[in-house]
């Protein structure tokens, strides 16, 4: 599958309230688990009572 954003791509964020995000955005996040560390390009792909669900926004 052909990346969503290609590397090198700009993109333009805003700060939101976390209620307002949706299945489908694309968000920018902190990440630091273990597999990886500072910020992360992700489509929400679920939302949960408990948690979110992130794919990368690349795939």
């Amino acid at each position: 599958m052909d990346p969503t954003y290609p590397q090198g791509a700009r993109a333009f964020f805003e700060r939101i309230d976390p209620v307002e995000v949706g299945r489908g955005d694309v968000v920018l996040h902190r990440t630091e688990d273990g597999h990886e560390s500072g910020p992360a390009l992700r489509r929400v792909i679920g939302i949960g009572a408990t948690a979110s669900v992130r794919a990368p926004a690349d795939r």
